[in-house]
C-alpha cells in the first residue's frame, strides 16, 4: 500500500512537473507571437477576411450575403467582426487570431493529456506545434487556418473520448464541431467521409444500424 502511495505521489509530481513547464512554454510562445502578429502589412487574403469583418460588423444583414461567403464562409469574420466591440478594426483581427492560435496550443497539450494519459506526449507535441514553421507564420497571420486547425484539434480529442464514453451528447457535440469546421472553411468537408468511417470502425460492439443512427 505504501509503495503504491509513493508511487502515485511521483506521478502526480511529474505531471504537476510537465504543467508548469508546459505554462513556461505557453508564456514564452505568447510573447513571441504577439511580437509579429501586429504587423502594419496585410497578406491579400487577410485583407480580405478583415474587410469582411468591418462589414458584418457595420451590417450584419451580410453574413449569410453571396459576396462574404463566395470565397469561405463566414464564421472566421463573425468571429473578427466580434473583436471590433472592444478594439479598433484592424488590431481587434490580430488579437482574435492571436487568441486562436494560442488556443490551438492549448488543444493540442489536452490532446497529448487525454493519449494514454501522457504528460509528456502532451509537452511534446505542444512544443512542436508551437515552433513548426509553418505553424509559426500562419499563427501570426489573420487566416482561416488558425480556427480550422484549432477545431481538428477538438475533433480529434472528442472522437478520443468517445472510445471510453458513449452517449448521444457527445454524439451531437462531433457533429457541431464538424459543422463549425465546414463553416470556417468550404474544404473542411473533407472531414465528414473520416469520421464517419471512424464511427463505422470504433463502435464495433454495435450493429450497423445503430452505428448508423449514430
Amino acid at each position: 500500500m505504501r509503495s503504491q502511495t509513493k508511487r502515485l505521489y511521483i506521478y502526480f509530481n511529474i505531471e504537476n512537473f510537465y504543467h508548469l513547464c508546459f505554462t513556461v512554454l505557453f508564456l514564452f510562445v505568447a510573447v513571441l507571437r504577439a511580437k509579429y502578429t501586429f504587423a502594419e502589412s496585410l497578406w491579400p487574403d487577410e485583407a480580405l477576411y478583415a474587410w469582411n469583418a468591418q462589414r458584418i460588423f457595420e451590417n450584419p444583414s451580410l453574413i449569410f450575403s453571396k459576396e462574404i461567403v463566395e470565397f469561405h464562409p463566414s464564421l472566421f469574420s463573425v468571429l473578427l467582426a466580434l473583436g471590433h466591440i472592444f478594439f479598433p478594426p484592424l488590431l481587434a483581427c490580430q488579437i482574435i487570431s492571436l487568441f486562436i492560435g494560442l488556443a490551438g496550443i492549448v488543444a493540442i497539450y489536452s490532446l497529448g493529456l487525454r493519449l494514454n494519459n501522457n504528460p509528456f506526449l502532451g509537452l511534446f507535441a505542444a512544443l512542436l506545434f508551437a515552433f513548426h514553421p509553418i505553424s509559426w507564420i500562419i499563427s501570426s497571420k489573420i487566416l482561416t487556418d488558425n480556427p480550422l486547425v484549432f477545431l481538428l484539434i477538438i475533433l480529434a480529442s472528442q472522437l478520443i473520448s468517445l472510445e471510453t464514453t458513449s452517449s448521444v451528447k457527445k454524439d451531437i457535440l462531433v457533429g457541431l464541431t464538424v459543422s463549425l469546421i465546414i463553416l470556417t472553411k468550404w474544404a473542411g468537408v473533407v472531414v465528414v467521409p473520416w469520421f464517419i468511417i471512424y464511427y463505422f470502425l470504433v463502435f464495433q460492439e454495435i450493429g450497423i444500424a445503430e452505428r448508423i443512427k449514430k
